[in-house]
């Protein structure tokens, strides 16, 4: 399964009818089958390596400083943060160093 935002496609095909002039049933059928489409129920999560609470610098070994645990990059929790751009940064030269 792939999750997707339709709109712009939806936007891009209404665009293809009037600019190309495309067979404009063939396409209004296929915007009506995508609006209709059932929703995913799925949230946006924070990698580890992505979270504002995941260390690299202190030990050998990744670690949430949250959960006091060593953590894999790729996992995630219901507690991840974003970290900003400047925590990012501290963090990899503090890595580097």
């Amino acid at each position: 399964m792939k999750l997707i935002n339709a709109e712009p496609l939806i936007k891009n095909m209404l665009a293809m009818k009037t600019q190309l002039r495309y067979d404009a049933i063939a396409i209004d059928g296929i915007i009506k089958a995508l609006r209709e489409a059932e929703e995913v129920d799925a949230i946006s999560v924070v990698r580890c390596k992505d979270c504002r609470w995941y260390e690299t610098s202190r030990t050998t070994h990744p670690e949430c400083q949250l959960h006091c645990e060593i953590g894999e990059p790729d996992y995630f929790c219901a507690s991840g943060e974003s970290r900003t751009e400047l925590e990012r940064r501290i963090n990899n030269e503090t890595t580097n160093n």
